[in-house]
């Protein structure tokens, strides 16, 4: 609903507006060695973060086998065949609305 529209625009938007402004005034500042440096520690919050909100998001989504083997299959069409990000996305997201629709309907 809204809330969780508000949350994650929340969560979104300000790191957001951070790195545009970052990006805006920093010009000559970025290329030192130490912003360099600055800048590697943040991605790598940035990304410890976004893992540990997938994990979280996966540990919830696993409520049997199916949901496992979609993400299991996701996973790996992306990570072992090399498949791109955006067709994988664009063949399993309705096979996992399709399966969410028909618990829903089935009253699971």
């Amino acid at each position: 609903g809204l809330g969780a529209l508000a949350g994650a625009l929340g969560m979104i938007v300000p790191p957001m507006l951070f790195a545009i402004a970052l990006v805006a005034f920093s010009g000559a500042l970025l290329q030192s060695p130490t912003a360099f440096k600055l800048l590697a520690g943040v991605a790598a919050a940035a990304l410890g973060l976004s893992l540990q909100m997938g994990l979280r998001a996966a540990h919830r989504a696993a409520q049997g086998a199916v949901p496992v083997a979609i993400m299991l299959v996701t996973f790996l069409a992306i990570f072992q065949a090399g498949l791109p990000l955006f067709w994988v996305v664009a063949a399993m997201a309705p096979v996992s609305i399709a399966w969410s629709a028909w618990r829903l309907r089935r009253g699971a």
